[in-house]
């Protein structure tokens, strides 16, 4: 079940009259806390309206429908409060929890004050996240930037993986710029670094992926074989179908990667011919790691010559 709650909230009153009689919500909260300091909000339970309802008082002429457009007038220094017409609509959850204690302030944010989460970047240093397998990373800084919106921070948290690095709850509130004292052990596996922001009511997360790859190599080669890829160039970018530009003299085209990548299914030249059959395939092994390469049979002398190689 749904709860209706109107607005604009119209009135005007002997102490305080705005413009045109219609309050922002702004202006709606800040007349409530003047107003209705230790006045609080009553859900009927049969037709779910909400009332004003001044504590200690009986349900009876102290108890006023919210939902309706209020007018006012007085005589002498009494002041008579009836309610009109229903108006324009917001809307409050059905799991919205209200209680006779809570303050109509309190309320009136939930209805009138869409909430906002807060925000949270993430940051490292060095700033990279893609590295070849078999290095060891070290990660001098963790940081985030935080932002918060409808509620104060209640706390910033780093994890490496699954492990919690640090929890600042302290001076967090309206600050935004987060440094991670821990020291951040060396990876050497696939790992995530996180920085987390919480106002109590949601949390949110921002990361950085640190993951190791096997690269892509590729140059013009001299000889007709490679058994090293210490002079080729080195493509550290994920495994996706590949296009590279080559100047040759009299030099054969190749392209090098890891043997647990499969074949290639088509190598075209920047004229969209199909050329796989103009190259051959080899193996060989550098250290631990083997590397499949094609290298076409025969070499050329080219300026800018670019070849398509798919999976």
């Amino acid at each position: 079940m749904w709860l209706k709650v109107s607005q604009p909230f119209s009135r005007t009153s002997k102490w305080l009259r705005f413009e045109d009689d219609v309050l922002t919500k702004a202006q709606m909260l800040a007349w409530t806390d003047n107003q209705y300091s230790d006045w609080y909000l009553v859900v009927d339970a049969d037709t779910h309206d909400l009332y004003i309802y001044k504590a200690g008082a009986t349900t009876s002429a102290t108890t006023w429908k919210f939902v309706k457009v209020e007018t006012w007038w007085w005589s002498s220094w009494e002041v008579w409060e009836t309610f009109t017409t229903n108006v324009t609509v917001w809307w409050l959850n059905a799991w919205t929890t209200i209680n006779d204690t809570d303050t109509l302030t309190s309320v009136l944010k939930q209805i009138l004050i869409m909430y906002i989460a807060p925000a949270i970047t993430c940051a490292i240093t060095p700033n990279k996240t893609l590295y070849k397998k078999w290095e060891t990373v070290n990660i001098t800084k963790l940081s985030a930037t935080a932002t918060k919106n409808s509620n104060p921070i209640t706390q910033i948290e780093f994890k490496q993986g699954n492990t919690v690095l640090e929890t600042l709850t302290t001076w967090v509130a309206d600050w935004w710029a987060f440094d991670c004292s821990q020291t951040i052990a060396p990876i050497t596996t696939n790992t995530t670094l996180s920085a987390t922001v919480t106002d109590w009511t949601e949390t949110k997360t921002a990361s950085k992926s640190i993951e190791f790859i096997n690269a892509f190599y590729y140059w013009p080669s001299a000889t007709a074989t490679i058994d090293s890829t210490t002079w080729l160039t080195e493509d550290l970018t994920k495994k996706a179908n590949k296009t590279y530009t080559y100047t040759t003299n009299n030099e054969y085209v190749t392209i090098i990667y890891d043997n647990s990548y499969w074949a290639l299914t088509s190598i075209k030249d920047q004229n969209w011919f199909e050329g796989i059959s103009w190259f051959n395939t080899w193996t060989f092994t550098e250290w631990w790691q083997t590397f499949k390469y094609y290298i076409s049979q025969l070499a050329t002398t080219d300026t800018w010559a670019k070849y398509t190689f798919t999976f």
